[in-house]
């Protein structure tokens, strides 16, 4: 403004110089613009998920992740700090795939997290488009769809944020045709990709501005104005109030999916809200995830109803069958529709064996789709326990030893696909060792001693939302009471979650049954086919051999207790494996007495 009214050219400098006052606070060590205190000192310690950090109000209502894009009007001094344009990508897609819970002291205005993203906050409403100016319009397009297929709904309670005088509002709008004011302040719309196929606005003066896409939603080829190619990715605002008309044309990777609810009318719209977004992420994303050579994705994928299966879904080549029947009583089991259409991406498995097909299908849901699920856990002890027992079985055997050789089940997909899989000669290849002997090492982890042990309810007797226990005791090898004194207690640190007043983790290990644990979670028992447990950790300062463990009802509201529960052991505290796990159980109605008592596997059982 200072230099188009002429003669303020100090004036401009000033307010120039004064717009780049941000790189005093990158910090090139982190990668992140962070906070200094009065004598310029990094505050510390600094955690770039947190929002308070150090006990200061570092950053407002975001994290380091959320702000740290937060240069619009200077984008191209943010991508030399981060390193260039590749390294800013990276930074950029590494954003939209963090773990969302890591975010641990969120306030309400943190919400509808992509990874890091936010899209529930207007500060992160731009980052998107960050991946035009980078390059990479195609990844933008992807991002656009999946907020807009997750984080806006027809009903009351629709929109993942604010509306804040209309920006959550105006954000889809823009996106819809294509375009973003990125920078306020600047006169120009960065361009991402139109989602309908046409529509036009009255600019004044008798003209309009239409936008139209030839693939609405999909990655187009070209994007051209009043009939010319745009070079950049910028459409100017006087462009646009000079009429005319931007079109999104041809696309590069275009799939077609087809979703025929004629024969299941009353689940179209679940179908529509559901299953179509999660393909249009997930095909795409499978694809890109499970290469081979020599082979080509089907190009067209068709789900429909029927109420001739038994079995929830089965994929046929590029045609996935639901059940009418399943699905409208398991609206929540979408998963299964992730296992089918791996199927598709698998393609055709001649003389793979079942168990692989198969387990590689439930691995991608359980551990890749849905890991919260926790769908394949098991009891490794069993002896009735083999790789290739069942889908979820064989699943965790994979997940074992893709952790073990990363690598292995993108292997494993692409040698199935060209028929080179040989059962006999890959895993001692692969790993120095057969599969029968990577079992063993696989089974042998349920075991013990461990270092770790969680306690994770699952669910209470009938869905509620909060979970509690008086007491619970682990036993040690001679089956006595180990005193708390031996271990540090730990809490899952999940969002939505408060403590009952005074109520804390600690009640439930202080050798007193009149205190009580009392855990609020409102999700926790919302999904039960997407359950997020409510977990008590304990660590010992080095593996420690129990051979069992007790809980005790609490005081009140006995529909609280736990019903489903998991005892998980590790000696990293980040690689798990179920030792014990209990379903439907019904503890006395009677307060603060004995619910249960129950047996570990030990090492030297284990042994025998």
């Amino acid at each position: 403004m200072a230099k188009r009214l002429g003669g303020r050219e100090a004036d401009a400098k000033f307010f120039l110089d004064r717009s780049r006052t941000w790189t005093k606070c990158y910090d090139p060590s982190t990668g992140f613009i962070r906070a200094r205190d009065s004598k310029g000192r990094w505050r510390e310690p600094f955690d770039p998920y947190r929002i308070h950090g150090d006990g200061h109000h570092n950053y407002t209502e975001g994290n380091a992740f959320h702000w740290n894009w937060h240069v619009m009007q200077d984008p191209d001094l943010l991508v030399k700090k981060l390193g260039g344009r590749e390294a800013a990508l990276k930074r950029l897609y590494a954003l939209f795939n963090e773990d969302p819970s890591k975010l641990s002291d969120a306030p309400p205005d943190v919400t509808g997290l992509i990874g890091q993203y936010c899209h529930g906050n207007e500060p992160s409403h731009h980052n998107i488009y960050f991946f035009s100016l980078l390059g990479r319009r195609d990844l933008a397009a992807r991002y656009i769809r999946e907020v807009m297929d997750t984080q806006y709904q027809t009903t009351p309670t629709g929109l993942c944020g604010n509306d804040d005088c209309g920006q959550m509002s105006a954000w889809y709008i823009f996106s819809t045709m294509g375009i973003y004011p990125f920078d306020p302040c600047g006169a120009g719309y960065v361009l991402g990709e139109a989602q309908i196929e046409e529509i036009s606005i009255d600019v004044g003066g008798g003209r309009r501005f239409r936008v139209f896409s030839e693939l609405p939603g999909e990655a187009s080829k070209a994007v051209e104005f009043n009939g010319r190619r745009l070079d950049g990715v910028v459409v100017s605002h006087d462009a646009i109030m000079k009429g005319g008309t931007l079109g999104f044309v041809g696309g590069s990777t275009k799939f077609d999916y087809v979703f025929d609810t004629s024969g299941a009318p009353e689940l179209a719209a679940w179908t529509r809200q559901n299953v179509a977004p999660l393909v249009r992420k997930w095909y795409p994303k499978l694809i890109e995830m499970f290469p081979s050579e020599g082979w080509s994705p089907k190009r067209k994928v068709m789900f429909r109803f029927t109420e001739e299966t038994e079995c929830p879904a089965y994929a046929s080549e590029d045609c996935i069958t639901m059940s009418r029947k399943w699905y409208s009583e398991n609206p929540d089991d979408i998963g299964s529709v992730i296992h089918e259409l791996f199927h598709v991406v698998q393609g055709s498995y001649h003389e793979a064996p079942g168990w692989l097909t198969e387990g590689l299908a439930d691995y991608v849901r359980f551990y890749l789709y849905e890991p919260e699920s926790h769908g394949c856990d098991l009891i490794l002890t069993s002896a009735e326990v083999r790789y290739d027992q069942s889908y979820r079985v064989s699943a965790n055997f994979l997940n074992y030893v893709e952790t073990k050789h990363p690598g292995v089940v993108k292997e494993l997909n692409a040698l199935c696909r060209q028929v080179k899989y040989n059962e006999a000669t890959y895993w001692k290849k692969r790993t120095g060792k057969t599969v029968k002997e990577l079992e063993k090492e696989w089974k042998s982890q349920g075991n013990g001693p461990f270092r770790y042990y969680r306690f994770c309810v699952d669910r209470t007797k009938r869905p509620a939302d909060c979970t509690q226990l008086s007491e619970i005791e682990l036993l040690d090898s001679k089956g006595k009471v180990v005193p708390s004194g031996k271990f540090e207690l730990g809490f899952d640190g999940g969002g939505g979650r408060k403590f009952g007043n005074g109520e804390t983790p600690a009640q439930a290990v202080d050798g007193d049954v009149d205190t009580k644990w009392l855990d609020f979670r409102a999700e926790h028992n919302a999904k039960p086919a997407l359950r997020a447990a409510v977990w008590l950790q304990f660590k010992f300062a080095a593996p420690t051999e129990l051979s069992g463990y007790r809980w005790y009802t609490a005081n009140d509201f006995e529909d609280r207790d736990p019903s489903d529960w998991r005892i998980l052991g590790s000696n990293n505290g980040a690689n798990w494996v179920v030792i014990d796990q209990v379903s439907g159980f019904q503890a006395t109605s009677e307060r603060k007495k004995l619910a249960f008592s129950g047996r570990l596997p030990t090492a030297s059982a284990g042994a025998k």
